[in-house]
């Protein structure tokens, strides 16, 4: 981690921080073979690589006796990146961990439209199917998309105070 923590006149504050956080045999679980009598196995499967930075601005707009008004924006950029997995991807539970994607990455199949009583279709070795069991079951590295997850985080926040009482107001984002 690399920081920085900064004030003017303690009316204006903040702080940026950059990291890399790297995660290695992570615990988690891996589908095994049914005739084990056990439908997942748990144990270090996988390796992961976060990065991003976190910046925090403060300020006080007004701070007169009793009353004070104060603000705080936050801003973060994270991602994550699965380097090692070492786990099966014949179970609905692990099927989206893929190397070199993020560790909560979402895959879909491709849409094929709907049929004539009005139920999705999707593709399954290239032909049109409702087998929605097979296509969950298909390999998330297979499917035809991966849909990004948010990388940018942040919030608003401003307070009022007058003697002992304060009310808040927070606007959160994710994009």
């Amino acid at each position: 981690n690399v920081g920085l923590d900064f004030s003017f006149r303690k009316i204006f504050s903040g702080s940026f921080e950059y990291y890399i956080k790297n995660g290695s045999d992570l615990i988690g679980n891996s589908p095994i073979a049914a005739s084990s009598g056990f439908l997942a196995a748990t144990g270090n499967f996988a390796d992961i690589r976060g990065t991003g930075y976190d910046l925090n601005l403060n300020s006080k707009i007004i701070d007169h006796g009793q009353f004070k008004w104060s603000n705080n924006f936050l801003f973060s950029y994270a991602i994550d990146e699965v380097t090692r997995y070492k786990g099966g991807t014949t179970s609905a539970i692990d099927v989206s961990i893929v190397e070199g994607k993020p560790f909560h990455a979402i895959f879909v199949n491709q849409f094929g439209g709907l049929d004539q009583v009005g139920d999705p279709l999707g593709y399954l070795n290239g032909d049109l199917t409702k087998d929605y069991s097979a296509l969950n079951r298909k390999p998330a590295a297979d499917k035809a998309y991966y849909l990004t997850q948010p990388k940018y985080f942040g919030a608003f926040r401003n307070t009022l105070s007058y003697n002992a009482f304060s009310v808040s107001f927070n606007l959160v984002f994710k994009a």
